[in-house]
């Protein structure tokens, strides 16, 4: 469980960062695609000042100088007009419109866009007394994307390696705690492992002299009291057996002895050990399962997950029930089921009572609170098998299912 909360909090902590991340790729990228193009305008209409300069040199230096001998200048569209004569590049349509636009003054110069062959351009226009030149760039346009292209990889692989190491940044100091965190969880589930594992002993001891006084001509009142203190006995047994098998659970040190197993031996070995349980509700037990049949799996463990779901059917069916417990067979599984008379939970509540110290209310052996652990012990062992734990509501009772892998 610790492990899927810092995952959660990493999968969050990670998704605010990289919509953050994002937020400023997308905002570096717009400033910066402005930027860039306000630099290349400013870079071609430099240009553009010089190509216009030159050929208004021309023209004031060589009076007698003709637009034929004047007009060629490679990588650019040119509109010449002097005096009343005009020419401009064969290849731009529409350039006459620029020949009879009217100057707002006798001298000057001015920027204006057009469409040049589909694509648009930046136009320098400068006039004087009797000549107005019109520059536009040709082509060569890849030279400029290509740069603006580097640029942009280049801010964009710069905030990638910011990205990585800002992220680095922000959870190291959250790796570190956890860290910490962690360790001190794992000492403590160590030290009440330990605990529990010591008062299994004594515990099963106890048990076994009350099993042995219980056999003896007793008093009615005082083999019922013995068979109260076996029932508590029995209880704290079962809550610490539930301890130690979740904290190897969740310390991952959890490990499997797998044999052969025959289920009519192992379904009268749980009727043995929960017989006073059994007498004390008046529960009868039903036991089906066919003659030699084997499954494999952990014998202390398996038994530990059926005890758990034959108290859980005790603590919350009615009194005096009759319960099932039985084996079945199909093609790649088979199925050990616990069925019972009690009200059970919706199964589409599962997953909720399948989390550790979830409890479904309170049990009927003396009104005291379940720990919440069995249900999740058994989806534990359950997988661990390599199988899985199941609910279900039928007309013969709510089941709870073990599925193993045959």
């Amino acid at each position: 469980m610790a492990i899927n909360r810092k995952d959660e909090l990493l999968r969050g902590l990670r998704s605010r960062h990289r919509k953050l991340f994002w937020s400023m790729v997308a905002l570096t990228c717009l400033t910066l695609t402005a930027v860039v193009l306000l630099m290349l305008r400013l870079l071609v209409i430099h240009e553009l000042k010089s190509e216009a300069n030159f050929l208004i040199a021309e023209l004031e230096q060589r009076p007698e100088l003709t637009f034929e001998t004047a007009h060629h200048h490679p990588g650019y569209w040119l509109v010449v007009q002097k005096k009343h004569s005009w020419r401009a590049s064969a290849d731009w349509a529409n350039a006459q419109k620029w020949v009879t636009w009217q100057p707002p003054s006798h001298q000057g110069r001015t920027i204006r866009a057009d469409w040049i062959q589909g694509t648009p351009k930046i136009l320098l226009i400068q006039w004087g007394t009797d000549y107005k030149v019109v520059v536009a760039r040709r082509g060569n346009s890849l030279v400029y994307l290509t740069l603006m292209v580097l640029i942009l990889t280049g801010v964009l692989f710069s905030l990638f390696l910011a990205f990585r190491a800002g992220f680095r940044t922000l959870i190291q100091p959250i790796q570190r705690e956890w860290d910490h965190v962690q360790a001190l969880d794992k000492a403590k589930e160590e030290f009440f492992a330990g605990i529990f594992h010591d008062l299994g002993t004594p515990l099963t001891s106890l048990m076994s002299r009350i099993e042995a006084l219980l056999e003896e001509p007793l008093a009615p009142e005082t083999a019922q009291q013995l068979k109260k203190i076996y029932l508590d006995a029995q209880a704290i047994s079962q809550m610490t057996s539930d301890q130690l098998q979740r904290a190897r659970f969740q310390s991952g040190t959890i490990s499997l002895n797998l044999e052969r197993i025959y289920v009519e031996e192992l379904f009268e070995m749980l009727e043995i050990r929960l017989e006073i349980l059994f007498n004390h509700h008046e529960i009868q037990l039903l036991k089906q399962a066919a003659p030699n049949q084997v499954l494999l799996a952990d014998r202390l463990k398996l038994e530990q997950a059926l005890t758990n779901l034959l108290t859980n059917s005790i603590k919350y069916g009615p009194h005096g029930q009759t319960l099932i417990l039985r084996c079945e067979e199909q093609l790649d599984q088979m199925l050990l089921q616990v069925v019972d008379q009690g009200p059970g939970f919706p199964p589409e509540r599962m997953q909720e009572w399948l989390q550790p110290f979830k409890s479904i209310g309170t049990h009927h052996l003396g009104g005291r609170e379940s720990t919440g652990l069995g249900l999740y012990l058994v989806d534990q062992i359950a997988r661990s098998h390599r199988g899985s734990l199941t609910f279900a509501k039928t007309d013969e009772g709510f089941v709870a299912s073990i599925c193993l892998p045959r």
